[in-house]
């Protein structure tokens, strides 16, 4: 029993702390997208809200997570990519063009669903928030983003429409529109 014990806190002592990992995961090797793809150059984005997404929301929504020291050491490594790679399946701001931004709806549905998701409090999660304080928005953080998201909305509503009667009468244009 006691040898059982032995094994049993080393391999939990080996997992935590001794076993660095040895190659990085696809998630981290994952190259950096292309700026035209990003949110940034689909939506206007004021200064105050780049702020806000990059505290609060680009670790895990975008190509740009800045990896914590621990997230070298499994299990934990393996917990921290999992939470990222959902994260960016969910919405990935730097792969916004050929993500949620490559059709209206799915655009305009998670900007909605950023707004609903910082205002209920499911995001950040709360694990995130723990670990990283900078992260946690407050009421005015949320109304800032909130009305962004509407913002947002409407432009890309407004753009859809332009873009489909410019189509409609044979003109192009060269400016965001054409993402829509």
């Amino acid at each position: 029993m006691r040898k059982l014990l032995i094994c049993c806190v080393a391999v939990v002592v080996a997992a935590f702390a001794l076993i660095p990992r040895m190659a990085p995961s696809a998630i981290r090797l994952a190259m950096r997208s292309q700026p035209a793809h990003s949110l940034q150059a689909s939506v206007r984005t004021p200064p105050e809200v780049n702020a806000l997404l990059t505290r609060a929301c680009s670790d895990c929504h975008s190509m740009n997570t800045k990896w914590p020291w621990y997230s070298g050491f499994a299990p934990v490594a393996w917990l921290i990519e999992y939470d990222v790679s959902r994260a960016r399946r969910a919405v990935n701001f730097s792969e916004w063009s050929v993500q949620a931004g490559r059709r209206k709806g799915l655009a305009m549905g998670t900007l909605a669903a950023m707004c609903e998701g910082v205002k209920t409090g499911q995001m950040p999660p709360i694990q995130y928030r723990l670990l990283h304080p900078e992260s946690r928005l407050s009421e005015a953080d949320t109304r800032t983003l909130c009305t962004w998201t509407h913002d947002a909305m409407l432009e890309i509503r407004s753009r859809a429409s332009v873009g489909a009667s410019m189509a409609a009468s044979g003109k192009t244009s060269g400016t965001r529109a054409a993402a829509y």
